[in-house]
Parts: C-alpha cells; structure tokens; sequence
C-alpha cells in the first residue's frame, strides 16, 4: 500500500482484473443475479436511446449489453487491465482516464 488512497484503488484493481472479470462474466455474483443487472438493463431500456457514458465501466458488461441494444456508448475506467477486457467484444468505445482525471472534472 501507498500513501495515496487513489494509486491504491488503482493497483488494486490492476490486481484483481482478472478474478473480477471472471465473476462477472461467469455470474458469480450472487446479488447480480438477483436482480442488480437486471434492473440497471430494465432502467435502461424505459429510456430513449443515444448516447451513454458508462463511467467505471470495468470490463464492459453494461456497455457490451447496451451497445447490442442500440446505444452509442463510451465505456471510461482507469484500470488499463479492464480496459483491455472491454475491448475483447466490439460494440462500444473505451477510454481510459485516471482517478485524478475523473476527480478534476468540474
């Protein structure tokens, strides 16, 4: 751990890129399955469609879900490792922008 609370969420993520991925792509959330994402997709889908921006999109399973409907979305995260994962399947744009870039936004 550093002393910086920000480069710590990072490489944390950067660390656990892999497993997160893997319990969302398997659904081994069990709260996810639930309900969570389809509730976020049911929300999703009451609205017109354009654009969306999916801040802290990880590995991209609402942009993925939301482009095949006929969005135009931006998926955005600082994890280069989720990143890379959301990039795997077409449909979306990704961008990566840091903590200290999200966090200067006005």
């Amino acid at each position: 751990m550093t002393s910086d609370p920000d480069a710590d969420l990072r490489i944390s993520w950067e660390h656990n890129a892999e497993a997160w991925t893997a319990s969302v792509r398997e659904r081994l959330i069990p709260s996810r399955n639930a309900g969570t994402d389809e509730a976020i997709l049911s929300l999703l889908l009451s609205l017109p469609k354009g654009r969306l921006l999916d801040l802290g999109c990880c590995e991209g399973w609402l942009s993925r879900a939301a482009a095949v409907q006929g969005w135009q979305v931006t998926g955005v995260d600082a994890s280069d490792q989720l990143l890379f994962r959301a990039r795997e399947h077409a449909g979306a744009e990704y961008m990566s922008a840091s903590y200290d870039d999200l966090n200067s936004l006005p």
